[in-house]
């Protein structure tokens, strides 16, 4: 289950390289950590045994200072992909809304078509009752 950094406030999976806080019970990307990947991978191993001791730079303050262009360059990389999707579901949005308008259009256009063809039969419905045989 993914839950927020407590540093960037992104989601963040146990399974990715990310360690646990004992103190606030998240999950914290390693970059953010500033804990490399053998401490991180100690600290796993700690935390399956329940032994873990870190302590997030929230929830500790003499905890290891996080390295912030690090989490800053892990958030701006976050925001492009985030960005890249907005694009692409706005595009998608676009041409599906475009596709729409035509389908509308069309209704209308047989609805229209069908009044007159109402009209025309009413018409054709009523010259044949006023037509002596």
């Amino acid at each position: 289950m993914a839950h927020g950094c407590t540093v960037c406030l992104l989601k963040v999976d146990r399974k990715e390289n990310s360690v646990f806080c004992i103190k606030c019970k998240k999950w914290i990307h390693q970059i953010c950590s500033g804990l490399n990947e053998e401490q991180i991978s100690a600290e796993k191993s700690l935390h399956q045994k329940n032994e873990g001791s870190y302590s997030c730079s929230k929830c500790n303050i003499t905890s290891k200072p996080t390295n912030h262009s690090q989490s800053d360059n892990l958030i701006l990389e976050k925001l492009n992909q985030l960005a890249a999707e907005v694009n692409e579901i706005k595009q998608t949005t676009s041409k599906t809304s475009s596709k729409f308008e035509t389908v509308i259009d069309e209704v209308h256009t047989l609805k229209n078509v069908l009044k007159k063809f109402q009209i025309y039969q009413m018409i054709s419905n009523s010259s044949s009752l006023n037509c002596p045989s």
